[in-house]
């Protein structure tokens, strides 16, 4: 991890061989030194061992090396996210009426949580990235924990579990607020009925306020789980208790679906769930377009879709067969219907949302299929499979290739492409910083000065001090463009035509049509077309830094 991500040696060694070889004689090396094995040298389970800590240690570390003070915004989203999370708890760093709400494009369940560190009061970027980094961690390390723990079972074989576990969500990756709420539903699982019954109603609740698509995983899950209780008989190894599963699954919908209607939280964020769920859901694929190519192998998503979850899911499901087949497992037709079901609506979910405008790069939209695949998983570990695996002895070579693989392809990819961070000079962010304050200060005394980009910089002071101005920012703006918003943009398009603002700090702009043939090619058109050409007719670039991702604007003489 040091050598690939925070040297110069991750800029030299790009070869895949010779990252390969890196990989290998460090779990070679670790699978002989904690080898407790007398008669050979290496041991097949030390082995996996050694895989699972590389694998996880490394993703941690990819997360880990954006904890740095660097002003600038790290990747597209990332510096206007920090001014969103910022607003619930922070909104007096602001220079804007304190009696005013602040429009932010963001749900409260995400805002609330990622915007925590802002209840110190002095939070910086640097605090900012490493709670990030974290979450991406922590709560998913919790959720292997609570599906994999049983009686018996040692905490270091636990601790390998939740660090997998880790390893298998980060291929979304799984955004924390479901991995949350699937705790919840797990805890309520196990727990007394009545503690369940609160958890469900919470987890429901939590779903809801974060993205209207969850609000029915909570209970899905909970009656998932109901239907497979360990019965302690090895051939028919599951129970179904109907009065806890009914009952949690009830909570469950209660709290997605009833509760947020008689319990709403307002707050100035544009929420996901405002209306019922059909009727947000059919007008959101009413509005934006759905782009059916990234299913396949295309330069938005080079393995598509459906090869990128192929690879991330096959060994698991394969494993999964090899054990209910070992172990000759008879379901009964509620539980078929449970896993065919759930996975059949999850996997249908996630691809609908994938293929939206806007998506498509990765498989965090899979993120209901991701976690219902390792509770089934869990459903197995707890029904006996952890004997079998603990105590295997290679026998057939194909299940030694799935349990590597299901080790080392959720890292792979990552493994393969990681580096360290390459940022411009520190001379360099200083002379983009003053620019920015001079041409601010100077701006300010002649009218409005626009965010549209970067507006981290005002989250974090950085010695630039203007009155806000919450519209038109970049996120929104490609959202509302994604889905034809006329009424926004005839407003956007008459304040640039009137030169309301003096100056507009934004990323650099070009007029460059790309198709779909490009990196997000699509979405690159639609800006180009609903945003750059109008900023660029009323609007001229007076400084461009490109190395920090910083252009500077002010209004034409003649249009």
């Amino acid at each position: 991890a040091w050598i690939l991500l925070f040297s110069y040696w991750g800029l030299i060694i790009i070869s895949p061989f010779l990252r390969i070889w890196l990989l290998a004689s460090a779990s070679v090396i670790m699978t002989f030194l904690i080898s407790k094995e007398k008669s050979s040298l290496l041991d097949w389970r030390s082995l996996l061992v050694a895989l699972v800590v590389t694998a996880g240690v490394f993703l941690a570390a990819d997360r880990l090396k954006e904890v740095v003070d660097y002003p600038f915004t790290l990747y597209w989203s990332e510096g206007n996210r920090f001014w969103d999370y910022s607003l619930l708890f922070g909104s007096e760093r602001y220079v804007y009426p304190g009696n005013k709400p602040i429009f932010a494009f963001i749900d409260l369940g995400r805002q609330s949580l990622w915007g925590l560190p802002f209840l110190l009061g002095n939070a910086s970027i640097v605090v900012m990235r490493l709670w990030n980094a974290l979450l991406f961690i922590l709560p998913s390390m919790l959720l292997g924990a609570a599906i994999f723990h049983k009686k018996k079972i040692a905490i270091p074989v636990v601790l390998l579990c939740a660090l997998w576990t880790f390893t298998f969500l980060n291929q979304g990756p799984i955004y924390t607020p479901l991995v949350l709420v699937a705790l919840l539903v797990v805890l309520a699982d196990r727990s007394p009925l009545g503690v369940g019954v609160l958890l469900l109603l919470a987890a429901g609740y939590y779903a809801n306020l974060t993205r209207y698509s969850w609000s029915l995983a909570p209970a899905i899950w909970a009656g998932l789980l109901g239907l497979f209780q360990a019965s302690g008989d090895g051939k028919n190894p599951f129970k179904v208790n109907w009065a806890k599963t009914n009952l949690l699954t009830c909570a469950g919908l209660l709290g997605g679906l009833v509760l947020p209607m008689l319990m709403p939280l307002s707050n100035f964020a544009v929420q996901d769930n405002q209306g019922s769920i059909l009727s947000t859901a059919q007008s959101t694929l009413q509005n934006q377009a759905l782009i059916w190519s990234r299913l396949l192998p295309n330069p938005t998503y080079p393995s598509g879709i459906l090869g990128g979850l192929l690879l991330a899911i096959l060994p698991l499901f394969l494993l999964m067969g090899w054990i209910v087949k070992k172990w000759e497992w008879k379901l009964n037709v509620w539980q078929t219907l449970g896993v065919s079901a759930s996975s059949l609506v999850f996997l249908g979910a996630g691809i609908i949302a994938s293929i939206k405008i806007g998506g498509g790069s990765n498989l965090h939209n899979m993120d209901m299929f991701f976690i219902n695949t390792l509770l089934l998983a869990g459903i197995a570990w707890q029904s006996g499979a952890q004997g079998d695996l603990l105590v295997y002895k290679p026998e057939k070579w194909w299940i030694n290739l799935l349990l590597v693989l299901l080790v080392i392809l959720p890292a792979a990819f990552v493994y393969l492409g990681a580096k360290p961070l390459e940022l411009p000079s520190w001379q360099d962010q200083q002379n983009a910083l003053n620019a920015i304050k001079r041409n601010v200060d100077q701006a300010k005394t002649r009218g409005e000065v626009l965010f549209i980009d970067q507006r981290q910089l005002l989250t974090f002071h950085n010695g630039i001090e203007v009155a806000l101005v919450p519209e038109y920012e970049k996120k929104y703006l490609m959202d509302q463009a994604m889905s034809g918003n006329t009424e926004l943009f005839r407003a956007f398009y008459r304040d640039l035509r009137n030169q309301r603002f003096s100056l507009i700090i934004n990323e650099p702009i070009f007029i460059d049509y790309q198709s779909e043939e490009a990196n997000f090619g699509t979405e690159n058109d639609i800006w180009v077309t609903w945003v750059s050409e109008p900023l660029l007719c009323y609007y001229e670039p007076v400084a461009s830094y490109d190395n920090v991702g910083v252009e500077m604007l002010t209004p034409r003489a003649k249009p």
